[in-house]
């Protein structure tokens, strides 16, 4: 997964968490990691951050909606689905919020703030942008073959059910690391246990 960091370390987001927004301000600042760099990633004032289940979904919707639109017209979703379970995906990561929240306790200080997706315009205007925000950019309404998000993933747990499972439990496992990230809590077990595991 990609994650990117804009305007000399002033903000950190994933991929489908506002990076095509952002761009239109920082796109010349923009700098890209995988999420097995996030230890190397520099000390930043913000993180945005979007629920995991959100990310899951709209991951999909895009990478899906671009593969049979543009690359496999067959409808085979296999590699895509496959993408997702191995961590090969570019918008998805299942430990994505765990490392996060590591990330934000290492470089823990008033400085380093968790922002939620949904209140990344008001963040952008506090720093002195006006950016209009029109969801209708993001969408992709060229495409022939479409489904909604919700739509395809229906479709996704019918077809690959053990796959979407999975994945579900990711998502409830992610469900703590993020809610620990936005109410800025820490969790001195799971600290310890990225030390045992030597991520540091």
């Amino acid at each position: 997964m990609l994650i990117v960091v804009y305007n000399n370390n002033t903000l950190m987001t994933p991929l489908k968490c506002g990076t095509r927004y952002i761009d239109k301000i920082w796109s010349d600042t923009r700098i890209q990691y995988t999420h097995n760099d996030f230890m190397k990633i520099p000390k930043v004032k913000y993180i945005v951050v979007r629920p995991p289940i959100e990310h899951l979904l709209t991951g999909l919707h895009t990478d899906i909606l671009k593969y049979v639109n543009e690359i496999n017209k067959n409808g085979n979703f296999e590699q895509q689905i496959r993408n997702y379970v191995s961590n090969n995906a570019v918008h998805w990561c299942s430990q994505l919020y765990e490392y996060l929240y590591y990330y934000r306790n290492i470089h823990n200080d008033e400085n380093t703030q968790v922002v939620k997706l949904e209140n990344l315009t008001e963040l952008i205007k506090s720093l002195g942008y006006e950016v209009e925000y029109n969801p209708d950019e993001y969408r992709f309404t060229d495409y022939k073959k479409w489904w909604s998000k919700e739509e395809l993933f229906e479709l996704l747990k019918k077809m690959y059910p053990k796959e979407i499972e999975w994945l579900l439990n990711k998502v409830d496992e992610q469900n703590q690391y993020y809610f620990k990230l936005v109410n800025n809590e820490m969790d001195e077990k799971i600290l310890d246990r990225f030390k045992v595991i030597k991520l540091i």
